[in-house]
């Protein structure tokens, strides 16, 4: 137990440490008299917005519940004190990984909010203490996500240790039902407040930068915009929240696929009171909540610099001590003996990610080739600029993919050849979770880009009392240190988020998911019946793409994540169109010259017309695709055993062949559109005072909507269909 201590300890150490950052950015100096109004605006907006979100996520849940209950009732047509115990462990787990996103965004973007002005008011003091604001607020924002997600899944886990420990049933069982509810409820959450989120985010800044720009030369921040308002709630709702509740839901993927297979992998173990082998992964990286913190408290800079020099600063010190994390917990648990496989497997996923997030930024670098070739583009218009784009982005994936299989398939051999039984799976469980280690900060710098958007949005509608060009530059480089910190964390969750879904996909056709401590078969008794003896399954399941059922799930798997993307980027382009219509609307009434609107110096537009258009549209229907999205990985399993002749483990082949294309799939989109977002965008900065900076504009436009909405939704979308076949995996075993 003292694995799950030491586990629980850190993290319940870094919540702390979060609160403690909080309240040191909240005592920073006090805005203006505008500024304060102009925030309270937006805190009223985001709340509301968020209220409405949260409604449709407690609606959601109940739906899903009333699958998860048909679900037992179809498997076992009996009511037994067992299956109703195995309901009420999915129903708490769905519910309180529902409860903990939704808590989660509400703080982030409260954080966020905060931030954002604490970072005007520090830009009169210096280049220093404005990064340190946004870094420190992102850091406890990640800390906060990350802790608050591991205390949710351990404390589950202890609960239901402590109310099991003289079961007959092995605790495998129990567990794979909360843990994959828990999983689940997180995931069924950020996929509503991800669309919603993404929707009002896209809508308000595209289409204030399309209709603002193109008819009167106003940018999306100006304050004669009618959209600007619209567009600074959109980045803490759209872009911050959704950020976190990713790491949320990336870490329940992942933590929930380590402790399944570790728990029937590791079975004789847990039956002899040790867990040290199943707590090693979650060991690894609950440390890198404490690598995290240090890499976030390192950053600094001043006016002579770049910024990025203190991100890559505070990052190399997190790696750094997730290494000596990784070497000390390892040597602890595994002995001298067997450490060194495991140590190398967990420093290759280090490694791996690491030079994925580099790869990432290293696109939006003007002097580097793809900048150049995208600049030269501009020459042959629109169709030149987005062909340039889509070819870089569709590349994005080639380096990342090579370098990931490459880590993955060592590691894997590394524990094979150790000599501890489920070697392999636990080198590949290590390299995963030593990825994570280092999320906290990823997050941390990612949402640095929203904080520098929204002190960039509050200075230009209500500005500080002197504005002078030293404020402009440092708002100028804290505007592009978030760009390029967006494609340098992005590049990371992608790929580390792909790997989680992978992970998933292939633990449901590992062996230990079939040993003899597994769930009951449709209509079998349950263990420990000495009358009943339960057959045992057959030692291996192999991936059978042959077999029809199997093949056409993996269309099916792809066929959806595309789905989905595209009617999340279906919803912002609708609510994008009701945006420009209703800023064309208010403009319309002043005269043209030369084809713009010349809008008074005293004109004050209609803000809160823009924000309940932006938050209608973006709260317009989600229920149903969210749902399509979850329920169709949750029912695919139990529907081909009621409507073929195939095995359970034919169907749980299927399953796995589902999430795998998909997950491959939305791994390519998310790659695709994030690299088109941090090019197109890095573009249209540069082009703003040159010819063609319509061409850039209309680029800068497609490229935000994609990146902001489809990428994202893909990457939420595999993620989602690999935790609803973990909780649908116990019905098939």
């Amino acid at each position: 137990m003292t694995e799950l201590v030491l586990i629980l300890g850190i993290n319940l150490a870094g919540l702390t440490f979060a609160i403690a950052v909080a309240r040191w950015m909240l005592v920073r100096e006090a805005p203006s008299v505008e500024v304060r109004r102009l925030v309270n605006a937006v805190e009223r907006a985001a709340r509301s917005f968020l209220a409405a979100c949260f409604r449709q996520v407690a609606v959601s849940v109940a739906l899903v519940a009333v699958v998860l209950g048909g679900l037992h009732v179809y498997v076992w047509h009996s009511g037994t004190s067992a299956n109703i115990r195995y309901v009420v462990w999915s129903l708490l787990g769905l519910a309180v990984g529902a409860l903990l996103t939704c808590v989660i965004s509400h703080v982030v973007v409260a954080l966020s909010r905060r931030a954002a002005m604490n970072c005007l008011s520090a830009l009169r003091v210096g280049m220093d203490r404005t990064l340190g604001v946004a870094v420190r607020a992102g850091g406890a924002a990640a800390l906060v996500s990350e802790c608050a997600g591991v205390l949710g899944a351990c404390l589950l886990f202890g609960l239901l240790r402590a109310l099991t420990a003289n079961d007959a049933l092995p605790i495998a069982s129990s567990l794979a039902y909360v843990l994959g509810g828990y999983a689940l409820g997180a995931a069924l959450a950020a996929l509503v407040l991800q669309r919603s989120g993404a929707v009002y985010h896209s809508a308000s800044q595209v289409g204030g930068e399309l209709a603002g720009e193109r008819d009167a030369d106003l940018g999306a921040c100006d304050p004669q915009n009618p959209a600007a308002v619209a567009k600074l709630v959109g980045d803490h709702v759209g872009q911050v929240a959704a950020r976190a509740v990713d790491l949320f839901v990336c870490s329940a993927v992942a933590n929930t696929a380590v402790l399944l297979t570790g728990a029937h992998a590791f079975g004789k173990e847990l039956a002899a009171g040790s867990i040290g082998l199943l707590m090693l992964p979650l060991l690894v990286k609950s440390f890198g909540v404490i690598a995290s913190a240090f890499g976030v408290m390192v950053i600094r800079t001043d006016e002579s610099t770049e910024p990025t020099h203190g991100i890559w600063r505070g990052h190399a010190t997190t790696l750094v001590i997730c290494t000596g994390a990784l070497l000390g917990s390892t040597l602890w648990l595994l002995g001298k003996r067997t450490w060194a496989p495991f140590f190398v497997a967990g420093l290759l996923g280090l490694v791996v990610s690491a030079t994925t997030a580099y790869l990432g930024s290293r696109n939006v670098q003007r002097r580097r080739a793809p900048m150049r070739s995208l600049l030269e583009a501009v020459k042959l218009g629109d169709s030149g600029v987005l062909a340039e784009g889509v070819a870089l982005g569709l590349g994005a994936a080639l380096i990342p993919s090579i370098a990931a299989f490459l880590a993955l398939v060592v590691a894997s051999e590394l524990g094979s050849a150790s000599a501890i039984d489920g070697g392999s799976m636990l080198a590949v469980s290590v390299a995963l979770m030593t990825m994570l280690g280092a999320g906290p900060f990823m997050l941390a710098v990612n949402i640095v880009g929203p904080i520098a958007e929204g002190a960039r949005g509050l200075g230009t509608l209500a500005p500080p009392a002197a504005v002078d060009d030293e404020i402009e530059r440092r708002i100028q480089r804290l505007q592009e240190l978030g760009t390029s910190t967006d494609s340098f964390a992005q590049s990371f969750w992608t790929l580390v988020g792909g790997i989680a879904a992978l992970f998933t996909a292939s633990s449901l056709l590992a062996p230990a998911l079939l040993a003899p401590g597994g769930l009951p078969s449709p209509g079998v008794p349950l263990p420990g019946d000495p009358a009943s003896p339960v057959a045992l399954p057959s030692p291996t399941l192999p991936l059978d793409l042959a077999h029809p059922v199997v093949a056409y799930s993996g269309l099916l798997g792809a066929v959806l994540v595309l789905a989905y993307a595209g009617g999340v980027l279906h919803a912002a382009s609708r609510s994008l169109k009701s945006v420009v219509s209703e800023v064309e609307r208010q403009l319309r009434a002043f005269p043209k010259e030369r084809g713009k609107f010349q809008i008074p110096a005293d004109y004050i537009p209609s803000y809160r017309a823009c924000i309940e258009i932006v938050a209608r549209g973006a709260l317009a229907r989600p229920i149903g695709p969210v749902l399509a999205a979850v329920l169709c990985p949750l029912v695919l399993g139990p529907m081909l055993i009621a409507a073929t002749t195939s095995t359970p483990f034919t169907v749980r082949a299927a399953l796995a062949s589902f999430v795998l294309v998909g997950a491959v799939t939305g791994l390519c989109v998310a790659f695709t559109a994030e690299t088109l977002r941090g090019c197109l965008g890095y573009l249209r900065r540069q082009m703003r005072s040159k010819p063609g900076t319509d061409t850039a504009l209309h680029a800068r436009g497609l490229a935000e909507l994609c990146g902001a909405t489809a990428g994202p939704a893909a990457q939420l979308a595999f993620k989602t269909a690999a935790v609803a076949a973990l909780a649908v995996a116990p019905f098939l075993s």
